[in-house]
């Protein structure tokens, strides 16, 4: 139990990992294993319950494993998966899934996915860049690939997708012409973001894939701004195709015979269920609302093909020829972004350091006080969430008090950890104190409804 002021401090322990670029991740994190602490400093279930969308990256592995692709299947073997989930090849095509109560093809996704990835692959070659950037990376093969073309390639992503793929990769990688490396990134944090790129030589290609949707608005500004800083000195350019994901999903939807609005519910209910924003069920209703964004930050953008001959599909032997070309017609008619800095146009984003949040605890009076500073984001927010459970029973407080005055910003991450711990006082009531007018903003703004329920 809590006694009257007693404080806990979390400070900047963190920043010895997430913030030293020139750490080898391999070295440090041989020995991890899923349920293990991630460098000592913050469990995986901690990082899963701040950035729940962090399971989907195991998803998209597991997926390029069970379309053949022998790699994949390597990093699902070394994360420990072997005999927990099924990455076995698909053998005849017909086998079935079950995703959020809808059972369909697993082909559905083995195929979307195949697609995907091998064609972001190519636009990357296609644009002549010498370096890769490549945020909210996850677990997928990209860094091995590139590195085997010559390419030099820095994957970002939260501490425990870094840190597992530094190790997993870390084999693969020895006497490639290119060189791999992985760090933590938050993609909200312009600072962290351009530290990533310090390390990669010449003009950049950034790329980010299957990210958008996970972004609510100011998120998906603080991205923005942070590409056109790196843009801005580096040169190069940012290729995504997110808001035409779902239309990729539909042609393989027509390909197969299945009913699209099947795999659409599928796939929309399983977004949701680890980040449901605004933009989860806009951006593929209007791609336009993605340029408008891209324009009020300062970026140019051109509409691409998503499509290329050059692309070999190891899962289409499982549709007949007629259905095959059908289905490439169907791909011809996908599109993605090519973005650029637009020199004339500043982005209106202070880029100011913004460093990795700290925090204190403590009870009075019934009432548990919560002090922040720096950024509560998807690289601090876990820690948050720590240092209030290893606390022990935390029983009887009324409310939670947020004191903000140093709090710079806060992301969903950190709105998801903040509601957890609100939820758990008698009155499920939380009262602001010294927050910036910003940060009161997405504290009642923010598409979490309950915890604009929950502000006093």
């Amino acid at each position: 139990m809590w006694g009257k002021g007693r404080i806990l401090r979390w400070e900047k322990e963190i920043h010895t990992v997430w913030m030293c670029t020139s750490i080898r991740w391999d070295i440090f994190i041989l020995n991890y294993t899923p349920g293990k602490r991630v460098l000592g400093m913050t469990e995986d279930r901690f990082m899963e319950q701040a950035n729940p969308v962090f399971k989907t990256a195991i998803g998209t592995v597991m997926l390029l494993a069970r379309g053949g692709d022998p790699l994949a299947q390597d990093y699902m073997k070394a994360m420990g998966l072997e005999g927990t989930v099924d990455f076995q090849p698909l053998v005849t095509g017909e086998e079935m899934t079950e995703s959020q109560g809808v059972t369909f093809k697993a082909l559905n996704y083995v195929l979307s996915l195949e697609y995907r990835h091998k064609m972001m692959n190519q636009l990357i070659l296609d644009s002549g860049m010498p370096s890769l950037l490549d945020l909210a990376c996850g677990y997928t093969t990209r860094g091995v690939e590139m590195g085997r073309q010559g390419i030099r390639y820095v994957g970002g992503d939260l501490p425990i997708v870094a840190s597992t793929m530094g190790r997993i990769a870390a084999p693969y990688c020895r006497g490639l012409p290119g060189t791999v490396q992985y760090r933590a990134v938050d993609v909200t944090n312009p600072a962290a973001m351009g530290r990533a790129a310090e390390l990669l030589p010449g003009k950049l290609c950034i790329v980010t894939e299957g990210l958008l949707g996970y972004l609510q608005d100011d998120e998906m500004k603080m991205l923005c701004g942070g590409i056109k800083r790196v843009l801005r000195l580096h040169g190069g350019c940012w290729i995504t195709m997110d808001p035409w994901y779902s239309r990729l999903a539909a042609a393989v939807a027509h390909a197969l015979g299945e009913p699209v609005a099947k795999i659409e519910a599928a796939s929309l209910k399983g977004g949701a269920a680890v980040s449901n924003t605004p933009n989860m069920q806009q951006m593929d209703r209007d791609p336009a609302a993605v340029e408008r964004i891209l324009e009020s930050c300062g970026l140019r953008w051109s509409r691409i093909s998503f499509y290329s001959d050059r692309v070999q599909l190891q899962n289409t032997r499982f549709l007949e020829m007629a259905r095959q070309t059908a289905f490439r017609e169907e791909l011809r008619q996908l599109e993605a972004f090519r973005i650029t800095d637009d020199a004339s146009a500043a982005s209106g984003l202070q880029y100011g350091e913004r460093t990795p949040g700290n925090a204190e605890l403590y009870m009075a009076d019934g009432i548990l006080h919560i002090r922040l500073r720096g950024r509560l984001d998807s690289l601090s927010a876990p820690a948050l969430l720590q240092l209030y459970e290893r606390t022990g029973p935390i029983e009887g407080f009324h409310e939670v008090c947020l004191d903000g005055e140093e709090l710079e910003y806060i992301s969903s991450s950190g709105l998801r950890v903040l509601l957890l711990i609100v939820r758990a006082s008698r009155q499920q009531k939380m009262r602001l104190v010294h927050v910036s007018a910003g940060v009161e903003k997405l504290l009642s703004t923010t598409a979490f409804a309950d915890m604009r329920r929950y502000i006093r």
